[in-house]
Order: structure tokens, then sequence, then C-alpha cells
């Protein structure tokens, strides 16, 4: 779920369904924090939070495949 990027939290569910059945790869995770980027909302002057969130949910997303693959 996403917090602080839109009026309300909620789920991004067309990343989530990228990730279901799919291996894990950088490619699908890169994807996916693409799409969760797009989905925020941030208020205006707040622009920035987009990239954030691209790059925050790629990284979490690596450190979990990571610990899936061990």
């Amino acid at each position: 779920a996403l917090g602080s990027v839109a009026p309300q939290h909620f789920r991004v569910h067309a990343a989530e369904a990228l990730l279901c059945d799919q291996s894990l790869t950088p490619e699908t995770l890169s994807e996916a924090a693409r799409v969760a980027a797009e989905a925020a909302v941030p208020r205006k002057g707040s622009e920035y939070k987009r990239k954030v969130v691209e790059g925050l949910t790629r990284r979490l997303l690596t450190r979990v495949a990571d610990e899936i693959r061990q």
C-alpha cells in the first residue's frame, strides 16, 4: 500500500498483478516500481514523491526477491 502520495492510502493492484506468476527479474521489479510510481497522486509541489516511490519500491522488491532466492 502507498501512503503520503495521495489523499488516502491505497494498493497498486496493477503493480501487484505484474509480480504474480512472474520471475522476479530486475526488469519485472523495475516495471512494478514504475507502475507504483505512476499510480501516486502527490499534491502540487510534491511531484518528486513519484521518484521516491519508484526508488523505494524497487529497493524493497529487490530485497524481498533476494530473500526468497536464499
